[in-house]
């Protein structure tokens, strides 16, 4: 204690230097804001009686202390504090206003030699393994997990949030963010679970499957050229039918087209090819030659008679010519033509232009009938195509129309879920914000006061404790009676006078 009293100036200098660097140093300290909230907890529908009780009575429990509790500790995860910095982006946490004036030059200076300098040193303790090397992101989160504070109120329902930042404006955005992140995680964890998801999941699923079967069908259509086998089908037995029905009637057609060219054929046939028109007949001169011959042969054959007896050779010679004169004479006409004129007959040339119509329209029935035929014979073969691959159509057609009911229910009850959701989101562990984030007037930090006092009783303690040791560990004697004490023999010493 004498030395204390010997060295109060440098006691009083020491407390007076320390606390006066405090008051230097305070204006280069970076400041920081508190952002406070205020949230309620009112009863939800987690503590609502079951709708199955029916119209039992059912006691609903009481808020217990740790509900409220396992509230804070979601608004203080670290899960959530990741999606907050997701939402906002790191340069959004690292970003500073630009300084306006010198002395904003001089403090914004003096920060980022203490930014650098501790920079320097925390490398210093990677390099040795005493701290690990954060990312920019972790580093974000690490620094809002120790600046946020959720705490409860005692003997109610409500939560203190608390957030440091150095800007009073981004602190409030902040804040806000943070509130809504944390109702979103709140109602996810209160609502059904896996029901939402689970129907979001199956319409994802049955979209693809949906879309691979369109892909099948539409590959197959196009390669087998089925389109729609039902309607396809129905065309061909539409044009099958009707053209079966041409070919009958072409058929009956040419029947009648080759009855009539017999029966023109048959009357072409009778008719004569000319009709005579004119003819001219004069007496025949063979006629009048025989008759002069008979005439004369009957004179010869008189003088014979004259020199030749009845039975004579020569008498029967001339006899017998003349009555193959006679005979002669009988068959001849006793008057021949002389010219005939003639023409074409109309009925004839008529004929023949109906015998060559109906050909032509034979041999044009024939080629029809024969096209005709061979269509049919294509739809025939294009319906046992068909036929064929009818049945992979049907299918896909059939599993294209089951999937297509499967989504569409799918996704009706999604819809149902998400409304049925959205109706009970009011019902699920009501929050409110009874206090909205508002940020302190004054900084919080640094504590100017405590810093202040602070090192008053560190320079006071510390030079206590400086010259404390320095006695303990190199002691003074001022007195013979103290040399004598600490020698433990009589001091005959002269030692010079103390002031005290």
């Amino acid at each position: 204690m004498v030395i204390l009293l010997q060295r109060w100036r440098w006691i009083a200098a020491s407390t007076v230097l320390a606390a006066v660097s405090v008051l230097l140093a305070l204006p280069f300290l970076p400041r920081q804001y508190e952002i406070s909230a205020a949230l309620l907890f009112k009863l939800g529908r987690e503590q609502v009686a079951p709708a199955v009780a029916g119209t039992a009575v059912v006691a609903a429990p009481y808020k217990r202390t740790e509900d409220v509790t396992s509230e804070a500790q979601i608004i203080t995860s670290q899960a959530l504090v990741e999606n907050l910095v997701n939402a906002f982006g790191t340069d959004y946490f690292f970003a500073r206003k630009p300084p306006q004036t010198v002395w904003d030059h001089i403090k914004d200076f003096a920060r980022a030699v203490v930014r650098g300098v501790r920079e320097v040193v925390t490398e210093a303790m990677i390099l040795v393994g005493l701290e690990k090397r954060l990312t920019s992101f972790e580093s974000v989160v690490s620094m809002l997990q120790g600046s946020l504070q959720a705490e409860t109120v005692k003997r109610s329902d409500v939560i203190d949030v608390k957030l440091l930042m150095a800007d009073q404006e981004a602190g409030i955005d902040v804040m806000n963010k943070l509130i809504e992140l944390y109702l979103a995680e709140h109602i996810r964890a209160f609502q059904t679970p896996g029901a939402t998801k689970f129907l979001a999941d199956r319409v994802s699923a049955m979209k693809l499957e949906l879309s691979g079967l369109e892909v099948e069908r539409n590959a197959f259509s196009s390669n087998a050229s089925l389109w729609d086998f039902d309607e396809q089908r129905k065309s061909l037995f539409q044009q099958q039918r009707e053209l079966r029905q041409a070919l009958a009637r072409t058929v009956e057609d040419i029947g009648r087209v080759s009855a009539e060219m017999h029966f023109a054929e048959t009357t072409l046939a009778g008719l004569s090819p000319e009709r005579r028109v004119s003819r001219v007949e004069q007496s025949n001169p063979v006629v009048q030659a025989l008759q002069m011959r008979i005439v004369e042969q009957h004179g010869k054959l008189e003088r014979l008679r004259l020199v030749y007896s009845a039975d004579s050779r020569r008498l029967e010679d001339e006899e017998t010519e003349l009555s193959q004169l006679q005979k002669l004479l009988a068959g001849q006409a006793r008057s021949v033509t002389q010219s005939e004129t003639f023409e074409v007959s109309e009925g004839q040339r008529e004929a023949e232009r109906t015998l060559a119509d109906r050909r032509g329209r034979a041999v044009g029935l024939q080629a029809q009938e024969q096209r005709q035929r061979e269509q049919d014979v294509r739809l025939g073969a294009e319906l046992s195509r068909l036929d064929k691959l009818g049945e992979h159509s049907r299918r896909l057609n059939r599993d294209m129309s089951l999937a297509e009911q499967n989504y569409q229910l799918y996704v009706r009850r999604l819809e149902e879920a998400r409304i049925a959701d959205a109706l009970g989101v009011a019902e699920i562990s009501n929050v409110s914000v009874i206090g909205r984030p508002t940020a302190s007037i004054s900084p919080v930090r640094p504590r100017a006061k405590l810093l202040f006092f602070g090192a008053l009783a560190a320079g006071l303690l510390g030079s206590f404790g400086f010259f404390v040791l320095r006695e303990t560990l190199r002691p003074t004697v001022h007195s013979r009676g103290k040399a004598a004490s600490i020698l433990g023999a009589p001091a005959l010493a002269r030692l010079p006078e103390v002031r005290r």
